[in-house]
């Protein structure tokens, strides 16, 4: 935990005092996917780095600070994530070096944190995810369009959110982030 309440990411950043704050850590960059009718589309995510869960997605026919913005919006009001309560991890693509995307953060009191080149742990989460996604999804699937697209990654991530992780003690993301509503589960009594 860095001095000013924000977490350092890395492998650990989900281990640490996760007590205090659920929503500071989580990593959002993309991939793309093929399409026959578009061409290349491309798949935006956000992963929480506590819970595994990917609280925001979608898939755009472009890969620009707008689309970026609105993943990220997406996210924040579907979970209701407090000013100052987010430290948000993205690689250095230009879309979230943008000027736009940077003055939308600071407005709605994010932290970003950019990984290094030379850093492959800082995006180890979300790696991971779209890792498992194409190997379960992507690859699997010859999409004809966007929609087609969507509707079958929304399905991917629906089963992911129900399937067992072994970094979450072969928990589900679901069920651990249910922990978070109620505090007393994360409290265990002295024996």
């Amino acid at each position: 935990m860095l001095g000013n309440g924000h977490v350092r990411f890395g492998r650990r950043a989900a281990e640490t005092d996760q007590s205090k704050d659920r929503h500071r850590a989580a990593a959002r960059p993309h991939t793309k996917v093929w399409t026959a009718q578009h061409g290349w589309i491309y798949l935006h995510a956000i992963v929480d780095c506590c819970t595994r869960e990917l609280v925001g997605w979608s898939v755009d026919l472009r890969c620009r600070d707008d689309e970026a913005i609105a993943v990220v919006e997406a996210a924040v009001l579907a979970h209701r994530i407090q000013p100052g309560r987010l430290t948000l991890g993205s690689d250095n693509g230009s879309q979230f070096t943008s000027r736009d995307f940077r003055k939308h953060l600071s407005a709605r009191g994010m932290t970003h944190r950019r990984g290094g080149s030379r850093d492959p742990e800082s995006q180890a989460f979300i790696e991971s995810w779209f890792s498992q996604f194409k190997k379960r999804c992507a690859w699997r699937s010859e999409w004809e369009s966007i929609d087609q697209a969507r509707k079958e990654i929304g399905a991917y991530v629906n089963g992911y959110h129900h399937r067992p992780h072994s970094g979450l003690g072969y928990r589900t993301p679901t069920e651990v982030a249910a922990t978070w509503q109620d505090p007393d589960v994360l409290h265990t009594p002295a024996t």
